[in-house]
């Protein structure tokens, strides 16, 4: 855990969060990033926020996920 202030700490991204990280992205991504893409953004947050993706880059070597 990184703790930034009193009320606010940021804490290590496991496998067990994919759910909680997914559904964040799909809230977050479509209303700030739609102007992106022609879609919905979904084809971005799939390959980015997929159970498989999250595994491959929490394996890579030092790599810090919050």
């Amino acid at each position: 855990m990184i703790k930034i202030s009193e009320h606010l700490s940021l804490q290590e991204i496991t496998i067990d969060n994919h759910a909680i990280l997914y559904s964040l992205m799909n809230e977050i991504y479509p209303p700030e990033y739609n102007h992106f893409w022609l879609d919905d953004s979904s084809w971005y947050i799939n390959s980015q926020y997929s159970i498989e993706n999250l595994k491959k880059e929490l394996l890579e070597e030092n790599q810090e996920y919050h």
